[in-house]
């Protein structure tokens, strides 16, 4: 509400200064399909000078594609000035940008549920592009011609099977089509930083493995993994069936590892590497390769692993593992069976000590650390539980 506030005093601003400006975009179609939405975009036909002398506080991130936040009470707000494009020699970005009417502005748009207006003042909903026919009809249509469209900016393609699998609205035939003709057009044209931004929005959504489906029907997971070991559109078809009940925060490359075949870890790597993650994820997709190799690691591995399950990461690594029935019961035996040790680590009381050592004639140094090593070790593997043992076995 905070946000629509500041909006609409924004557009209202504008307009007692004898400006058209309008709320547009995605807060026109969730708020006609009856969806709440906190991220408002303004567009007008006051050039960014204009906005700027209107408002005392603005953040000019965008002039040269004629867009400038207005701060309004704590709230940001990216006003665009009404422009057609024009240009478009790399499918992303285009060559010239002139200022235009509303209705040439709606046309420049990806998709009709995307091109309409809304007004907060009248609250009349200003439709160019045929976007309300198509919110009825429940289809994803391109603006005009779709493979201009795409031409223009060939992330559109991708985009398409976001909003599908959201709304669960099917992409329109001729829309369809043209998705098909430029997929393999998608890169050089698109930075994979963009791809991975798309896939970031599509694991905060419930219809993720939708659009994933939709990216391998229309041949686009293809050209994002090329050359790598991607499953078929049928597997992905039966992991449908049994939904990823990942927490919350999950990192989107541990979705995107579920679209191949069971990889090394350097694979793994190379794939983050790819999509050019950070270096957080690398480490996550690490620690959850370790894992979910489990039963191939020895006690003292897994004595680690278990050593700080509360924190967030382990919690994570844990709940999307948990899914694989027999990975749980792995964990559950071999938590009771290292429960002691685990609990000594946590407590930082190993059963031999430095004085222990030293007592015993070994001087401090580094010597002295490998045997202190040694002795934890020793009794994990052994799972020795007093001191006198340890002793024996080391010494």
């Amino acid at each position: 509400m905070k946000c629509y506030i500041a909006a609409k005093k924004i557009v209202q601003i504008l307009q007692e200064a004898g400006f058209i400006a309008y709320f547009a975009g995605g807060w026109v179609r969730d708020h006609l399909l009856g969806k709440d939405a906190d991220d408002i975009d303004i567009a007008t036909n006051a050039t960014p000078q204009q906005v700027m002398e209107l408002f005392p506080k603005t953040i000019p991130v965008g002039i040269h594609f004629s867009i400038i936040i207005v701060v309004q009470d704590e709230v940001h707000c990216e006003v665009a000035t009404f422009r057609e494009e024009s240009g478009y020699h790399d499918g992303r970005r285009p060559a010239k940008v002139s200022h235009t009417t509303a209705e040439e502005d709606a046309k420049r748009r990806d998709f009709t549920i995307n091109g309409m207006f809304f007004d907060p003042i009248t609250e009349e909903v200003y439709d160019f592009v045929g976007g309300k026919k198509d919110l009825q009809r429940k289809v994803i249509c391109a603006i005009g011609d779709p493979h201009l469209r795409f031409k223009e900016d060939r992330l559109r393609m991708i985009r398409a099977c976001r909003y599908s699998a959201r709304f669960s609205f099917p992409i329109e035939e001729e829309t369809a089509i043209a998705i098909l003709a430029h997929a393999t057009e998608l890169f050089p044209a698109v930075a994979i930083e963009r791809v991975y931004d798309e896939f970031k929005k599509m694991t905060r959504d419930p219809h993720l493995f939708e659009a994933l489906l939709l990216l391998h029907k229309y041949t686009l997971l293809t050209q994002i993994f090329k050359g790598m070991p991607l499953i078929s559109y049928e597997e992905l078809e039966e992991k449908l069936k049994k939904p990823l009940l990942f927490p919350e925060k999950t990192y989107p490359i541990v979705y995107l590892f579920e679209l191949l075949h069971e990889v090394s870890l350097e694979k793994k790597i190379e794939i983050c590497k790819h999509f050019k993650v950070s270096n957080k994820e690398i480490e996550f997709a690490k620690e959850l390769h370790k894992w979910k190799s489990s039963p191939s690691l020895d006690d003292i591995e897994l004595v680690e692993l278990y050593t700080f399950p509360e924190s967030e990461k382990c919690q994570q690594i844990i709940s999307i593992h948990q899914q694989d029935s027999s990975f749980d019961r792995f964990h559950k035996a071999k938590r009771e069976a290292l429960k002691d040790h685990v609990a000594r680590r946590k407590a930082n009381t190993p059963l031999i000590t430095a004085s222990d050592l030293i007592e015993r004639g070994y001087a401090p140094g580094k010597e002295l650390g490998k045997l202190l090593k040694q002795a934890e070790n020793l009794a994990i593997k052994l799972n020795l539980s007093s001191k006198e043992e340890v002793l024996t076995k080391l010494l």
